[in-house]
């Protein structure tokens, strides 16, 4: 019975619980806040800090009406200019952070094989 049904091993069933991980936080995080169920004023900060960013403008934040490098000091904001520069949301942070929780899943499994090599 094993031939026709083989054992999954760890790692296939490791990718398709981080997908699936990521797959229905993102959609809850989205529904979430398509629904105004989210703070929208942090996320009108970095939303405006995102945009302002793939524009090259300066970082004054109209929102609280202070830079923001000193209100919401935040470096990963320069990484999610050039996905502004495609599609302007705030749907990349609120996928990321969903995407971002999965990956740490998967790399404390493989620092947890290291530690105890013994385990399957």
């Amino acid at each position: 019975m094993t031939r026709l049904f083989p054992r999954p091993r760890s790692e296939y069933l490791l990718a398709g619980f981080a997908i699936l991980f990521a797959g229905i936080f993102t959609a809850k995080g989205l529904l979430i806040h398509g629904n105004l169920g989210t703070s929208a004023f942090d996320l009108g900060i970095f939303d405006q800090a995102f945009w302002r960013y793939s524009r090259f403008l300066d970082h004054f934040n109209t929102v609280r009406g202070l830079p923001i490098l000193g209100d919401h000091f935040s470096p990963i904001a320069f990484a999610f200019a050039p996905l502004y520069w495609l599609y302007p949301t705030i749907a990349w942070p609120i996928a990321i952070q969903a995407i971002s929780v999965a990956l740490g899943g998967v790399i404390l499994y493989y620092v947890v094989l290291t530690r105890l090599p013994g385990l399957p």
